[in-house]
């Protein structure tokens, strides 16, 4: 399809349609714009090799399809991951830490996973690579196709808005014990 306007009219004609399809995948309003937004992306990236207006619709809803099963390996895969963390080690001496202990540290994992499902799709996806596989930005980078500089950018201000995510809760959680 090479008609000047044709990816155009094809955004007006079927962003509604791919965003309820996602949208009604994910039950996030916030990941399904994200998720509808990298669809339409993919889609002008490729363009060229629409072959047949008729296969428009089915090859949208099929990159819809693949960035939802990405989306869902992703989420499952940090979820697991901070499940994983959920399980306190015993100190050196084989003993478990204080219930106390316990409780804060599964308040601190309920936010901390509260606060990264506010991350972008792609924010999730490079702390998952970096901290969870262990990846180093260079290597993200290559399997992203982003530069190693980009990479570093994401992690920083990703990990700068949890840390303020982090502190807003824990002020707020100090705000109301006073009162």
């Amino acid at each position: 399809m090479e008609q000047p306007n044709a990816f155009s009219d094809a955004f007006q004609a079927f962003y509604p349609r791919i965003f309820s399809f996602i949208l009604a995948r994910t039950r996030d309003q916030h990941v399904a714009e994200d998720l509808t937004a990298e669809a339409f992306v993919r889609a002008y990236r490729y363009w060229d090799r629409l072959r047949h207006e008729e296969a428009l619709a089915s090859w949208l809803f099929r990159i819809a399809k693949n960035l939802v099963a990405s989306h869902r390996r992703r989420t499952r895969t940090l979820e697991r991951a901070l499940d994983r963390a959920a399980h306190l080690p015993q100190d050196g001496n084989g003993t478990l830490p204080d219930p106390e202990e316990v409780v804060l540290h599964k308040e601190d994992l309920a936010r901390l996973k509260r606060l990264l499902s506010r991350l972008s799709p792609r924010e999730q996806e490079v702390l998952s690579l970096r901290f969870e596989w262990g990846m180093d930005s260079r290597q993200i980078g290559e399997l992203l196709g982003l530069s190693d500089v980009h990479v570093r950018v994401i992690i920083y201000r990703a990990l700068g808005r949890l840390r303020r995510g982090f502190e807003t809760e824990q002020a707020a959680k100090k705000a109301v014990a006073v009162s």
